[in-house]
């Protein structure tokens, strides 16, 4: 477990050669920017560089073309100077641009004119039964026409309108809900007879103009549609075609324009002082070398590497966590709570250990955790989602405490044979006599874990000198003492009888260790050659401590027993698989394997969702607040600070 060690650099040079020297800093996005101006401790003669991106446009114009083509264009990181046809760059993409907008357009007006066809075509198609040529029927001189549909409750209203000639509808056809057809009347008597529909909920409905019957219409427009959609399809396969021949191309052009423009807005970090410039950032330790020897070939540009201690106003570097592939997927977890401080402990590895045997644990059979990885392994490979590998890691733990428990599908006689063949067998969870050794045994876990918390602490807090923490503080030396003490002492009365509890042990190993934890912050101040020992005044000490003392008694209490969880878990398991088996029971040989299988699925998607949450907090709550912080802040690239502000 480790964060990557950081340096300060400063990058400066005169400002006709800034530009390709922040494209060099861009190279492999290992490098972190600061502020340059509020970085500095003295500023004065420095100012700003602003300047609106002139690349911006192209990427601009470069997405929108990914957005509606496929396969999206791809950003490949530059990993070295790169040699490019700049000058050619604007044309080539306003070239690609202007071609796949004529394209796009001759595209969406071809989409248009068939989704329109298609709307005639359902139109005229109510209007089939009315026998008369639509043509002459909208020519009439002194005749208004109306094509619509009325609900089915309104059309028998139309008889109290009978003592008026023109309120007369002619229906077409009619559905489930609606009547379809046209009503007509003389110009004259328009509003009116608009008005009386109107209160029958009449819908018009603008028929588009055809000569010749609706037949004949509807004919003519399938035609023009069947004729549209074969140019649709040959236009589609030509811009694909087109795409995908330059696909390559345009996407080098991406990551080469990506590349530049955040060169460029690496410019709102640098200063300008006269005829200089002047930029700031962390890279990582392991990149100084390879950093150093990218201006090999630039005498106007100098790079001058800094101890983080160095750092002025205590600047703390940023965080990139460095871990084996094992551990790796946990930074997840680690990044959630926050990552830590550069001088603080990486707990990932800790993390990822306690969480996979937790978790197995908690959630322990055979052929749910075989089911488990699967859905990692599917998660991981086909949805590249982050929760995948760890599902799998988790799931190796749950299937070997499956075999301890030996539960396969919740079936616990499954691997008796196995186990019988050793002379052994499997332990059963919910034996009566195992279901208080359970509930010990995730105590012990607890107690286990929390001291390794504590030595821990310990450790990160010698390395980063705060020594009230790391000595005299409840998870410090002087709490580690305390806690295994009675830990120790308790346990060995409980199952041996033997009894520690004598006047020195209790003396040195219990009240003494309180002592130290009740003046932990004077101790401190003493061991840290601080110059005041009390912060505040003796009464205001004593009245604080007095009360952190007892909470912090009855977070020993809490931490420990917060652990039962875990055995709790393991009874809940062994429980709910006995539920599905009981309701299977009810069934016919077919229903009884129905009812194990659904009941086996939604035990496991419960249950895993409970266990890792469960697990989870166990984490951060129990374990994390006696070592961890996590008030590290990430280190960024640039490119990483525009995708997290997309």
């Amino acid at each position: 477990m480790a964060i990557e060690k950081m340096l300060l650099v400063n990058v400066l040079g005169k400002l006709d050669t800034m530009d390709t020297a922040l494209e060099r800093v861009c190279i492999d996005e290992d490098f972190h920017p600061e502020s340059t101006l509020t970085f500095l401790e003295d500023s004065k003669g420095y100012a700003s560089i602003s300047q609106d991106n002139p690349y911006t446009p192209m990427l601009q114009a470069l997405d929108e073309l990914s957005k509606s083509h496929a396969p999206p264009l791809k950003l490949t990181p530059v990993t070295s100077p790169v040699n490019y046809d700049r000058e050619g760059l604007g044309q080539f993409v306003d070239h690609v641009s202007d071609e796949f907008r004529t394209l796009d357009q001759q595209f969406r007006a071809l989409k248009e004119d068939i989704s329109m066809g298609e709307t005639f075509i359902a139109q005229l198609s109510h209007f089939t039964g009315l026998n008369v040529r639509l043509d002459e029927v909208f020519s009439c001189e002194f005749i208004k026409v109306r094509f619509g549909r009325i609900p089915r409750d309104s059309y028998p209203k139309l008889q109290a309108y009978e003592d008026n000639p023109y309120v007369m509808f002619f229906p077409g056809s009619v559905d489930t809900t609606h009547y379809w057809g046209v009503y007509f009347c003389p110009r004259e008597q328009v509003e009116e007879v608009d008005r009386i529909f109107s209160h029958l909920y009449f819908e018009r409905l603008r028929v588009p103009g055809v000569n010749g019957t609706p037949e004949e219409g509807i004919e003519r427009f399938q035609k023009k549609v069947a004729v549209d959609r074969k140019r649709l399809s040959q236009l589609t396969q030509k811009i694909q075609t087109s795409w995908e021949k330059q696909h390559e191309k345009i996407e080098n052009a991406y990551s080469f324009l990506t590349y530049l423009s955040d060169a460029f807005d690496l410019r709102r970090y640098a200063a300008k002082h006269g005829t200089l410039f002047h930029l700031i950032g962390w890279i990582p330790a392991a990149k100084q070398e390879e950093f150093f020897h990218r201006f090999d070939d630039m005498e106007a540009v100098q790079v001058v590497f800094e101890p983080p201690d160095d750092a002025p106003r205590d600047e703390t570097p940023p965080i990139r966590l460095k871990n084996r592939w094992l551990a790796r997927p946990f930074e997840m977890f680690v990044d959630m709570f926050g990552l830590p401080d550069y001088d603080e402990v990486d707990p990932t590895v800790f993390i990822s250990i306690t969480y996979c045997i937790l978790f197995g644990i908690m959630f322990a059979d055979v052929g749910q955790g075989i089911l488990l990885f699967l859905v990692g392994l599917y998660m991981y490979k086909k949805r590249h989602m982050s929760i995948g590998p760890i599902l799998m890691r988790t799931s190796i733990f749950s299937t070997l405490f499956g075999c301890i428990f030996g539960s396969v599908f919740g079936f616990e006689t499954a691997l008796d044979s196995i186990y019988a063949s050793f002379g052994l067998s499997p332990f059963r969870v919910m034996e009566p006599e195992n279901i208080t050794l359970i509930l010990l045994a995730s105590i012990a876990i607890g107690c286990v874990l929390n001291m390794v918390a504590m030595v821990i602490n310990i450790f990160s807090g010698l390395r980063r000198k705060r020594y009230a923490d790391a000595l005299f503080g409840p998870s410090g030396a002087a709490g580690l003492v305390f806690y295994a003490s009675i830990l120790t002492a308790g346990a060995l009365l409980f199952a041996t009888g033997l009894n520690l509890f004598s006047l020195p042990y209790i003396l040195f190993l219990i009240v003494l260790p309180l002592l130290v934890m009740f003046f932990r912050e004077p101790l401190g101040n003493l061991v840290g050659r601080k110059p005041k020992i009390f912060e505040d005044s003796v009464g205001e000490f004593i009245s604080g401590n007095f009360f952190e003392l007892f909470d912090f008694l009855l977070s020993y209490l809490s931490n420990t027993l917060s652990f039962l969880r875990v055995g709790a878990f393991v009874l809940v398991h062994a429980g709910m698989m006995k539920v599905v088996f009981v309701i299977a029971e009810l069934f016919d040989p077919v229903g009884y394997t129905i009812a194990v299988v659904i009941g086996n699925v939604i035990v496991a998607c419960l249950e895993a969702l409970l266990v890792a949450i469960q697990v989870l907090r166990l984490e951060y709550y129990e374990m994390f607040s006696r070592f961890y912080s996590g008030n590290g802040k990430p280190f960024l690239s640039i490119r990483s600070r525009k995708t997290q502000n997309q």
